[in-house]
């Protein structure tokens, strides 16, 4: 797999205002007409689309509702923040918001995408005690995480299989109030039509194939995408011989995790502790 670097913030600028011209041109509109459905002047919008403009929040989730983006400036926006999060995750995310299948093996951490916002962020402000990051960092990597959650349950939300190592659901973070409320979270995903979760047990070790959190994700084209991530940055491949490694590992991790039945009766008990 290969690590990949993030662009300067001047190029995702320029790249932002492209993709909502793209978009807008897609939907038959002047800057005119888009400025006045989200609330901005058409000739803001084209400061904007010309990168001459850094895009206000607002601006990118209320044009991804009036042109129908899923989410994608809302992501393009992230990636232009000077952040901490990892080296390529911004990428990763623009591919997470087009797949059609998501399937991810967690150990430790719950993923972000199912985390509660307090579960976020007691993480994230524990980095910020820690001084690995500021707290305004924290914040915003809190913020990030909630904003992904509507992946979830958007209109045309992909299947998600999310099989969560034991030690998930072990973690207490945030103390109990807030650990109980994330294995709460958790019984409940677990019932939307779309989400199938699985916990892979201590007592089957031996038997993961996974030495590290990994995530397959099913494109439009239906090729995957794998991808991992360590503290250098975001791994990604789409290498034929990869995937199949995967596939074959990730059928054996989901024979060997427990049903679904017994996966809410392992949450179930550690929240009634």
């Amino acid at each position: 797999m290969s690590s990949e670097a993030t662009e300067p913030p001047e190029s995702r600028r320029v790249a932002f205002g492209r993709k909502l011209r793209s978009l807008r041109q897609a939907r038959g509109l002047t800057q005119t007409q888009l400025g006045k459905l989200i609330n901005y002047s058409g000739a803001f919008v084209s400061y904007v689309e010309l990168g001459d403009r850094p895009p206000p929040f607002p601006l990118a989730t209320r044009a991804d509702a009036a042109l129908d983006a899923n989410d994608t400036l809302e992501s393009l926006w992230w990636d232009l923040q000077e952040t901490s999060m990892l080296k390529g995750f911004f990428k990763y995310a623009s591919y997470e918001s087009k797949a059609i299948e998501i399937r991810h093996f967690q150990e430790r951490f719950v993923p972000g995408l199912l985390q509660t916002q307090e579960y976020a962020a007691a993480l994230h402000n524990a980095a910020a005690d820690r001084g690995e990051i500021s707290q305004s960092q924290a914040e915003e990597r809190t913020a990030f995480v909630v904003s992904r959650r509507r992946l979830l349950t958007r209109t045309d939300a992909p299947h998600f299989h999310f099989i969560l190592d034991e030690s998930c659901v072990h973690t207490r973070i945030g103390g109990d109030a807030v650990t109980n409320a994330q294995l709460q979270r958790l019984d409940d995903l677990a019932k939307l039509p779309n989400v199938t979760l699985q916990v892979f047990p201590f007592t089957r070790g031996e038997e993961c194939p996974f030495a590290w959190s990994a995530i397959m994700l099913t494109l439009p084209d239906h090729s995957t995408m794998l991808y991992s991530e360590s503290k250098l940055g975001a791994l990604f491949s789409k290498d034929p011989d990869e995937v199949r490694r995967w596939e074959r590992d990730w059928r054996h991790l989901r024979n060997s995790a427990l049903s679904l039945t017994d996966t809410l009766s392992a949450i179930q008990a550690k929240r009634s502790l």
